[in-house]
């Protein structure tokens, strides 16, 4: 039996105004967060780390409402 254990971290990041230009001129779309999710811990008893990122498109949805909504993805 392999046991895996895994911790993971949220960050969420409100997108400045300033920068949401330079995102619509990628043609990104209207990126409003960004998250960030940090996975740490062992796998196959080998350490692990990962860092993946992932971008909010929703209107009127801020990284503040993400916090509180967070739960579903760390579990």
């Amino acid at each position: 039996m392999v046991v895996t254990w895994l911790e993971r971290y949220l960050s969420f990041f409100d997108i400045p105004p300033q920068k949401l230009k330079d995102f619509e001129s990628l043609k990104w779309g209207n990126i409003t967060s960004l998250i960030k999710v940090e996975r740490i811990g062992t796998r196959c008893k080998k350490d692990y780390e990962h860092i993946s990122y992932y971008i909010l498109l929703l209107i009127g949805i801020s990284a503040n409402i993400c916090v509180k909504n967070s739960r579903s993805l760390a579990d």
